[in-house]
């Protein structure tokens, strides 16, 4: 999951996000780092695979509405 996310970041591209934008971005991203060291000690857990996958997305749909905008 996590080299498909990093391969569809690559995809869009995006450099630096807006600064009203940023304290979003980083908060996704500490929060897929919360979960990434969680399944570390819990890797079959349906739940946190499960948010991962939620923020992963929510932090490629931000990539994605600024790279379009």
């Amino acid at each position: 999951m996590r080299r498909q996310y990093q391969a569809a970041m690559i995809e869009v591209g995006t450099g630096r996000p807006p600064a009203e934008l940023q304290p979003a971005f980083d908060e996704l991203d500490r929060n897929a780092a919360l979960i990434l060291d969680a399944l570390a000690h819990d890797p079959n857990s349906r739940l946190l695979l499960e948010q991962l996958r939620k923020t992963y997305a929510r932090r490629l749909a931000l990539a994605q509405r600024v790279a379009y905008a």
